[in-house]
């Protein structure tokens, strides 16, 4: 019973948290991330491929939302403009 009392006390803590958070702003966070890891790597063609396989699929989902999108519609998440900072 415990269990059980733990597992719904997680589901209701992870729902809480998650509410308000678009798919976008999920996909930019990811976006970030993974500029960041890239940065990181230094052009070190071993460590970029790494980087490219560890957040292959999630990049490829996000690709295909963000790719009918404008900034407008980025302009809401928070981490966007750090994004932008490190992409130009």
């Amino acid at each position: 019973m415990r269990y059980l009392n733990y597992l719904v006390f997680s589901f209701f803590v992870l729902a809480l948290f998650s509410c308000g958070r678009s798919e976008i702003c999920d996909c930019i966070d990811l976006n970030l991330e993974l500029a960041k890891e890239i940065e990181a790597a230094n052009g070190e063609p071993l460590k970029i491929r790494a980087i490219s396989d560890q957040y292959g699929i999630e990049a490829a989902k996000c690709m295909s939302l963000l790719k009918n999108k404008t900034a407008a519609d980025f302009n809401t998440c928070t981490s966007y403009p750090e994004l932008l900072r490190i992409t130009k």
